[in-house]
């Protein structure tokens, strides 16, 4: 019978986003604020109902039901601290992203938010899937939402970002499941039975030659979404042309779910491939690292600027992975959550200028600070969090994915360290350009109640991360992924 209740808890916060489709489509259209709030208390309701479900059940949580008996695919559920802290942050972009969003989607609200609850089921179908197919299905469905809401409510160039970026992940999608395909019918020849189970798949040994093809076929998919460097260029597009909910979702959290595909899949998998391949991996890294601060300089466009520094960000993460220290691992696990939540508010930080100034070009937006005071307070607390502030949140994973690196080699971690100069650099002179100075231009609002409102939570985190970063830290004393 707690079998049976465990499994209903389960599918209802899977499903939990379909039913709330059902309630949007009831509303008529023409309401719009109330159909914005009504998605923002339904997301809270599910949001409070998944920590009810954490803190009822045992963690990890475990949980299958049949689904196609001939191919031995599942519904396969597993949930962990590392699952469980990336859809807490999931939920957190979302509620703070719509509500930012309220006087700023004011077109096709309806269908808006319908994407956005059906982005919000994929999301977190990835990453409590413990099922490789059913993996792949929260994968390819949380694209297709990300494509309209570029599409539909972008900016100028949107359909030329939103292409690209469909042309990219699913260039990536479809070495994914050619790597699981390969994988499953291994396993067939091995056992004698078809299995999609990540538990069981993770227990067999590969040989040396399969194993170096599957690696690539699984992280070529998951360094194109994170993304890491050659594999870029698409995000520069897709964030300059996107509403602010869209980039806010796509920095925050989608591009999180490669670097969870590597926690997940590439090390669980192929444990041996992965320790020899690292030195690549670490290179790569560091271009992003160093290339995409270079880039973010010279940029004329606040967004893109921004943009490029979530490129650099990702590359500390990857980095710290393939260190294969338990701190440097930490230190990532530690930066996705925080990188999340800093990114996602600059980008809503960056709409909030461009719908005041009409323009998001630096030199064009000298004396914010003058008219707009409480914007330029908050920009600031995002841009110091951005750098690494001491205090603030993103400084005890980097510093964490430093050590690790200065423990793996010295000359390399040297070089990270230019990344963090160069990020000081960029961030301190967008700011300097864009906040202070002469004010030229029509007279503009600061921050209407509901963006401070989305700010809020976003600035307690940013400060209470920072400074009790335990509160997370312990969670991941000893790196098991699976078990």
């Amino acid at each position: 019978m707690a079998g049976g209740f465990k499994i209903m808890d389960i599918l209802l916060f899977f499903f939990f986003p379909f039913l709330s489709l059902f309630l949007i489509f009831l509303i008529p259209s023409r309401f719009k604020n109330f159909i914005f709030l009504f998605s923002i208390f339904l997301i809270l309701i599910h949001f409070s109902y998944f920590l009810y479900f954490i803190f009822k059940n045992e963690i990890p949580f475990f949980q299958k039901i049949r689904w196609i008996k001939f191919f031995n695919i599942n519904l396969s559920f597993y949930i962990d601290n590392l699952s469980i802290s990336l859809i807490i942050l999931n939920f957190i972009i979302f509620i703070t992203g719509l509500l930012f969003s309220i006087k700023e989607i004011e077109e096709r609200v309806k269908e808006f938010l319908i994407w956005c609850f059906l982005l919000l089921a994929g999301i977190n179908g990835v990453f409590i899937s413990s099922d490789l197919f059913l993996f792949f299905l929260s994968w390819e469905f949380m694209l297709i939402p990300m494509f309209f809401i570029i599409k539909d409510w972008g900016y100028e160039k949107r359909e030329y970002a939103s292409f690209k970026f469909l042309i990219y992940t699913m260039t990536g999608s479809s070495f994914l499941i050619t790597g699981i395909l390969i994988t499953v019918f291994y396993f067939k020849n091995l056992k004698g039975f078809f299995s999609f189970d990540i538990f069981e798949i993770s227990k067999i040994s590969l040989p040396y030659n399969l194993e170096k093809i599957l690696f690539f076929l699984f992280i070529i998919s998951f360094l194109i979404k994170i993304p890491l460097f050659p594999f870029h260029t698409w995000l520069p597009d897709a964030h300059t042309q996107a509403p602010s909910f869209g980039s806010a979702i796509l920095a925050g959290i989608l591009l999180k779910t490669g670097a969870y595909g590597i926690l997940r899949i590439i090390l669980n998998f192929f444990p041996n491939f992965s320790k020899e391949i690292k030195d690549i991996i670490i290179i790569l890294s560091l271009f992003n690292i160093i290339y995409s601060p270079l880039m973010a300089i010279v940029q004329k466009d606040l967004k893109r600027l921004i943009a490029y520094s979530s490129i650099g960000h990702m590359g500390f993460i990857t980095v710290g992975i393939f260190t294969f220290e338990k701190e440097g691992i930490q230190g990532s696990i530690f930066q996705i959550f925080n990188h999340g939540i800093t990114i996602s508010a600059l980008f809503m930080i960056a709409g909030a200028i461009y719908k005041r100034k009409g323009t998001r070009e630096i030199e064009k937006l000298g004396g914010l600070a003058s008219k707009i005071p409480i914007l330029s307070f908050i920009f600031a607390l995002f841009m110091l969090s951005g750098i690494g502030l001491p205090g603030l949140n993103n400084f005890a994973g980097e510093f964490l994915i430093i050590y690790a690196l200065f423990k793996n080699n010295v000359f390399v971690a040297m070089i990270s360290l230019i990344g963090i100069i160069l990020t000081c650099a960029y961030f301190l002179t967008a700011y300097r350009k864009s906040i202070f100075g002469e004010y030229k231009g029509e007279e503009i609002r600061d921050l209407r109640i509901n963006e401070i409102l989305s700010f809020i939570p976003l600035i307690f985190l940013i400060f209470y991360l920072g400074l009790y970063p335990k509160i997370f830290l312990e969670n991941f004393k000893e790196i098991t992924l699976w078990k």
